[in-house]
């Protein structure tokens, strides 16, 4: 229960006899702070003194309209952003009526949330702890020296969970449209809201002590929805030539037949048919046949092949890899990543992983973090496309469910779009935007 100082509006509640004095301040900090309002609340006890602490936004000064009121007040002192009183309880319904008029007078009105300042737009991938460590040669932070304001557009909520005494704020994990993720807590933000689709985000960022090692930390501070135009539905051409062999009987005696002609690439990744020269999506090269064994991941892949091969006919076969259950393909990402420990230093390639795996790398992240919440790995560098990986404790953290349903829900969209790719127009799924 709380009470505040809604300029404009009457106010419902702004005093209560079990609120502790000691905390009140806080607390009208971050309610002034969520709002972009002044906030006052008062700790009244029966048969004492009423002792109220009031917080301020840019633009209101909170000090001089709460001493316009000094015939109702024992005592006052305070700034123009915060201040302290006391009065009688009986007084409270008189000052609060009193004070809300002097502050709209003050302001002309409702006080506006002053625009927030944005220092620098940056893609999710561009954040680092060096980058951290730069911005904190700026600290002390303050009224006077602001922390510097970062935002990343586009992004949308991969997960999400409510954490503290109370489930009052939210951890969530934020993905970028190349599939880059990153950490957001948002302080009392438990019972706002979520953005809908993709949106822009501001924040700070900061390090943070995970299991001993630093970790890249940011901190929500606003977010707007991104406004996608209209989508227009229409008759894609085939811009190449297409033989369809998506259901045939047996594709694998097709496909060694075909490999008999010349200048013929195969995009093939996860199980490859044996005696096949099947290719990775960063393998392919411009040429003039490309076949398309699996089913590819997603629609961005299918359009980066595309982009680099540029072939004249394109054969398709789309046969599902069998790697879109969770077991599955976490057995064999542990099994690349195990490998990798033991004959490549711990160093993997993502796009490679993701070839292997034949999954987006979006998924292949998620699923390296996975692994490590579980305390099979533990990630040492992440440096872009190349990640560095040390062998785990073994022991879970409370992360665990969170990246498992992650992982999940990726391998889910992905599955839905073999099976889409398996049966939708050739022509509409192989054209070039």
């Amino acid at each position: 229960m709380v009470g505040n100082i809604r300029c404009g509006g009457r106010l419902r509640r702004l005093d209560h006899p079990a609120w502790p004095a000691g905390v009140i301040g806080i607390v009208a900090g971050r309610l002034a702070e969520r709002f972009g309002k002044p906030a006052v609340l008062i700790s009244a006890p029966p048969g004492e003194l009423a002792h109220g602490s009031a917080r301020s936004v840019p633009g209101c000064d909170i000090h001089a309209a709460i001493a316009a009121q000094v015939d109702m007040l024992y005592r006052f002192g305070g700034h123009p952003m915060a201040a302290g009183f006391s009065t009688e309880a009986e007084r409270i319904p008189e000052f609060r009526a009193a004070l809300t008029r002097t502050v709209e007078a003050m302001t002309g009105g409702v006080p506006t949330r002053l625009p927030l300042q944005i220092d620098a737009y940056l893609s999710l991938s561009d954040l680092s702890l060096d980058l951290v460590a730069q911005l904190n040669r700026l600290a002390p932070f303050g009224p006077g020296n602001p922390p510097v304001c970062l935002a990343s557009c586009g992004l949308r909520i991969a997960s999400v969970a409510t954490i503290g005494r109370a489930d009052e704020h939210r951890k969530l994990v934020v993905e970028d449209e190349e599939g880059n993720t990153r950490v957001v807590l948002w302080w009392q933000g438990a019972d706002w809201p979520l953005p809908e689709g993709r949106f822009d985000l501001a924040y700070t960022a900061r390090a943070s002590d995970y299991q001993g090692r630093p970790e890249l930390e940011l901190e929500w501070l606003a977010a707007r929805e991104v406004e996608r135009p209209p989508v227009v539905v229409r008759e894609a051409a085939p811009a190449v030539g297409i033989v369809d062999h998506r259901r045939t009987s047996d594709p694998e005696i097709l496909l060694h037949r075909l490999l008999a002609g010349e200048g013929i690439q195969v995009w093939a990744e996860g199980n490859i048919p044996r005696g096949v020269p099947g290719l990775s999506r960063d393998d392919l090269v411009a040429g003039e046949t490309l076949v398309i064994w699996n089913a590819p991941p997603g629609p961005d892949e299918v359009q980066a092949v595309m982009k680099r091969v540029l072939p004249r006919r394109v054969i398709l076969f789309a046969v599902d890899p069998g790697l879109d259950e969770p077991v599955i393909f976490l057995q064999r990402l542990a099994g690349l990543v195990r490998h990798s420990l033991r004959a490549r230093e711990g160093r993997v390639n993502l796009s490679a992983l993701a070839a292997a795996t034949a999954q987006r790398r979006a998924t292949v992240q998620a699923g390296l973090r996975w692994l490590e919440v579980k305390g099979q790995v533990r990630i040492v560098a992440d440096e872009g496309d190349q990640v560095t990986m040390a062998a785990g404790d073994g022991r879970s953290s409370t992360e665990v469910d969170n990246w498992q349903r992650r992982v999940v829900a990726l391998l889910e969209e992905t599955a839905a779009y073999r099976a889409h790719f398996a049966r939708a127009d050739a022509a509409t799924l192989l054209s070039v935007e």
